[in-house]
């Protein structure tokens, strides 16, 4: 938590004492730090792309569910999101039938909501 005397650096260090501490109690462990968002992850050893992409989706997918039902590109993120988790979870194996024909479905509902956006003229 923030305080009114925890700067953008207090952050920045602590994390990197805690993946410093990681590193020598555990088996190394690989960090990213976006700055322009105040995020630091720490991912384990096992952890691949595919992990870490699935991960980032479950907070699209959270988001779609609580905060953004209500704004207009709602129905397009929603869409895009739910697609990219049948095509991710199955990445390491076959798409079915059923899979494709959601994912048809899930791109039928992203044109339909891309039809219905405002448009600037």
């Amino acid at each position: 938590m923030y305080t009114s005397h925890y700067t953008l650096n207090d952050f920045d260090d602590t994390c990197v004492r805690v993946k410093e501490q990681l590193d020598r109690s555990c088996a190394t462990v690989r960090s990213s730090k976006y700055t322009d968002a105040d995020i630091f992850t720490i991912y384990g050893t096992d952890v691949s792309s595919l992990k870490e992409a699935i991960y980032g989706l479950r907070h699209i997918e959270e988001m779609t569910y609580t905060v953004a039902e209500h704004h207009p590109y709602w129905r397009l993120l929603s869409g895009l999101a739910e697609a990219t988790r049948i095509t991710l979870e199955r990445w390491d194996n076959n798409i079915s039938d059923q899979d494709a024909d959601d994912i048809r479905w899930c791109l039928s509902s992203v044109t339909d909501a891309l039809n219905k956006l405002p448009h600037n003229q």
